[in-house]
């Protein structure tokens, strides 16, 4: 593989509890991966509980300068790559972890998130999941997707109802993810997304 090339994980999973032992993300590096996403939390959690397993994962990682790089922009993947660390940065399924306030996106921001999905397979304040009934993008769901812009962060549509990812779309003035979906056309699953997506 060129030096060249970044190996990039958009979405992976480690034990969601403050305190946790994830070790197991140096698999990651042993594989020859250079950038992962950690999840750090998801809808049906409390916010109170991703902010202390983020906080949690921050520290355990933050111990370990020689092995990781926790990642604030795109030149820290570059630097970790050439210094054979792992980058890290995290990401959030779905948007109640806001608990409603727009302040907590940037707040997020400055501890490492750098994408979230609007919503977990089921709908909530921001829109349609893709498991539920789907109104589309609700106006307080506008002003999320105009408050990650602002920050930087990235807008994910993965799990997302299919008329909330394309409301999504035409709001968001940077373009959208799907960080961990797959093809309907190849495999009909509500969870896959379609060609127009």
């Amino acid at each position: 593989m060129s030096k060249d090339m970044l190996v990039w994980d958009d979405h992976g999973c480690l034990p969601l509890e403050p305190g946790a032992d994830i070790s197991e993300i140096r698999r990651y590096a042993r594989s020859g991966v250079d950038f992962v996403s950690i999840n750090i939390g998801m809808d049906f959690n409390p916010w109170t509980g991703v902010v202390k397993t983020l906080a949690s994962f921050r520290r355990w990682l933050g111990d370990r300068p020689d092995e990781f790089v926790l990642v604030g922009t795109a030149d820290d993947v570059l630097r970790a790559k050439a210094e054979r660390k792992l980058a890290v940065a995290f990401d959030l399924e779905g948007t109640d972890p806001l608990d409603g306030s727009l302040d907590m996106i940037s707040l997020y921001y400055d501890l490492g998130v750098r994408q979230m999905l609007m919503a977990y397979n089921a709908a909530n304040r921001v829109g349609g999941g893709c498991m539920s009934e789907d109104a589309g993008l609700s106006d307080f769901g506008r002003r999320v997707v105009e408050e990650m812009n602002r920050v930087g962060m990235l807008v994910d549509c993965s799990h997302t109802g299919y008329r909330t990812t394309m409301d999504v779309m035409e709001a968001s003035a940077a373009p959208v993810i799907f960080s961990h979906s797959n093809p309907r056309a190849l495999w009909d699953h509500d969870r896959n997304v379609r060609d127009e997506q």
